[in-house]
């Protein structure tokens, strides 16, 4: 699905789709790229040199594709070295599409763990809670 003023990148081998408009960076999860610890370092770090590079407000983790798992213990590891330096810049949220399921299973607890992950069940939800958020930001 392709938005209006969304257009499509691709980074070194990853698929990034950019919206300046409402101001969110979409990073199309692959098998390829998130298949072992090994592919997912390396693409979380590439991410992350990218956003810093564009400088969103939000980040969304498109999961719709490939629903991959952040293992447990690559959480500390993503945490420090990705989240922290994406609060550093521009970034209010980062949202993760996946299924109600994945939520109630697994997610919930990461929100709580980490409040700047948001949970949404689709781009279009993402897209929802993006623009809510910025007419209350407007109003204050």
């Amino acid at each position: 699905m392709c938005i209006s003023g969304e257009i499509e990148i691709s980074y070194k081998d990853l698929i990034f789709k950019l919206n300046k408009e409402i101001n969110y960076l979409e990073v199309v999860i692959d098998e390829y790229n998130f298949s072992s610890q090994k592919n997912y370092i390396s693409s979380v770090s590439l991410i992350l040199e990218y956003a810093l590079t564009v400088h969103p407000r939000y980040l969304i983790l498109n999961r719709e594709k490939y629903p991959f798992k952040v293992a447990s213990q690559l959480f500390s590891f993503t945490s420090n070295n990705i989240i922290s330096p994406l609060k550093l810049d521009s970034i209010k949220k980062i949202l993760c599409i996946g299924t109600e399921e994945e939520y109630k299973n697994r997610y919930v607890e990461i929100e709580k763990i980490e409040p700047f992950i948001k949970w949404v069940d689709s781009k279009a939800s993402a897209l929802k809670w993006i623009k809510n958020e910025e007419v209350k930001n407007q109003g204050s």
